[in-house]
């Protein structure tokens, strides 16, 4: 018999915040500020296609940290993502990361006050007409995210081209990013599933416990088993009218991929979405070039 993993459900979700995290508990309970339906699920298989101590729907920014962590933590991993090259918003971003007091900061003597930080941060959301919902939590993050982020992805092989008092920026902007943090997962053993659609959790009918994902690849269903969790890390919706009317009004074009498709209600109808009025549309500023 294999060995298990030594770690708990627990320990892995509380090192963990990257993406939501359902799996060994019914998942009927709202996650999020906006309440949904009863959630609907496909039944188990008879026969499982793969299986994994954890699975990672999305392999991006979120998706690839995820993997790392559990992978760190002894899990075996799978990653499944429905692009053959997997990187969401986060490819398109300048790779800005927002922390204070990490170890390079220090050593450019660039300390700040993490009070006086989040004050210009309100400040900055209130300017636009937008209240931070969780304080005691922003503040958590705000003090450690410099141990946390900018420490943890430098000792994964990030590299920093430039280093400000709250911002750290990747060398290669986005795309350098999420290219590192996507080896050091594949270096730790995970499994990455691409031209890997989910389209659904699977989860015992009697009691919602959740059991799996379904996906689609080249028009077969395909069946992954998680042993802990589904971690769900597919929260861009830059691309998806739908939900950017609804929750982001004052939303752009942006690039075609990402829809945000897990958020959607025939994916995952008992949880909701926090935070969606503060979604990172990437975008490209393009010259305006005259009729003539």
């Amino acid at each position: 018999m294999a060995q298990r993993p030594a770690f708990s459900r627990r320990s892995f979700i509380q090192g963990l915040a990257a993406g939501v995290v359902v799996g060994g508990v019914a998942v009927g309970a709202p996650l999020g500020i906006l309440q949904r339906p009863e959630p609907v699920y496909w039944k188990p298989p008879e026969k499982w296609d793969m299986e994994a101590d954890v699975v990672v729907v999305g392999f991006g920014v979120a998706g690839s940290a995820a993997a790392v962590e559990a992978a760190d933590k002894g899990a075996s991993v799978i990653v499944l993502d429905k692009s053959s090259t997997p990187g969401g918003n986060g490819v398109m971003s300048g790779g800005n990361i927002g922390v204070i007091n990490s170890s390079i900061q220090k050593e450019k003597n660039l300390v700040s006050n993490p009070a006086d930080w989040y004050k210009s941060v309100q400040a900055l959301m209130k300017a636009t007409h937008w209240e931070p919902p969780f304080p005691d939590r922003d503040m958590k993050y705000i003090e450690n995210a410099g141990r946390d982020i900018g420490d943890w992805l430098a000792g994964l092989g990030v590299e920093y081209e430039s280093v400000a008092a709250t911002t750290l920026r990747t060398k290669g902007g986005g795309a350098g990013l999420v290219s590192a943090l996507q080896k050091a997962a594949k270096n730790k053993g995970v499994r990455v599933e691409t031209e890997m659609k989910a389209v659904q959790l699977v989860a015992r009918p009697d009691t919602n416990m959740v059991l799996g994902v379904v996906a689609e690849r080249a028009g077969q269903r395909v069946f992954i088993k998680t042993r802990r969790a589904v971690v769900l890390t597919t929260g861009g919706f830059a691309a998806n009218k739908e939900l950017l009317k609804y929750y982001s009004p004052t939303g752009y074009h942006s690039v075609p991929i990402t829809f945000g498709s897990k958020q959607r209600r025939r994916y995952l109808d008992g949880a909701g979405v926090g935070r969606g009025d503060s979604q990172h549309i990437p975008y490209q500023r393009l010259p305006r070039h005259s009729e003539d």
